[in-house]
């Protein structure tokens, strides 16, 4: 964020699209199991570990299909909002403004995506 808002100029915006961290989707021990798809054409499985005090998610995408068999891993890192607002203060902007998703939802509990938008302040030089 900080490098984000030394780019912008002043009255600039900056907007950002996140999905809002979710440690139920988790069992206990921190793993998920989950089939995006499965037909006659292919499989599509992700396979993830949650690593609540790191604020990491390690994902493993297994893709089987008549090209044959692939695997993919991605390592999330994450921050809540909150955490985001905090990093955007401590980079000189502020929020102006976070919906639940591009079409203005709320933001509110049931919120999986956010759309938070901050703004780089104007600052004027002193006078006299």
């Amino acid at each position: 964020l900080r490098c984000a808002a030394r780019h912008l100029l002043p009255d600039g915006l900056l907007v950002i699209e996140a999905f809002v961290p979710d440690p139920r989707r988790y069992d206990t021990d921190g793993h998920r199991i989950e089939l995006r798809h499965l037909d006659d054409t292919g499989l599509h499985l992700v396979l993830s570990q949650h690593q609540p005090t790191q604020q990491a998610i390690e994902v493993i995408h297994v893709l089987a299909g008549p090209n044959g068999l692939h695997r993919y891993q991605v390592q999330l890192n994450y921050a809540w909002p909150l955490e985001l607002d905090l990093m955007a203060t401590l980079a000189g902007l502020e929020l102006l403004e976070r919906t639940g998703g591009w079409d203005n939802q709320p933001y509110d509990t049931a919120t999986v995506d956010h759309v938070t938008i901050y703004h780089k302040p104007v600052v004027h030089p002193r006078l006299g």
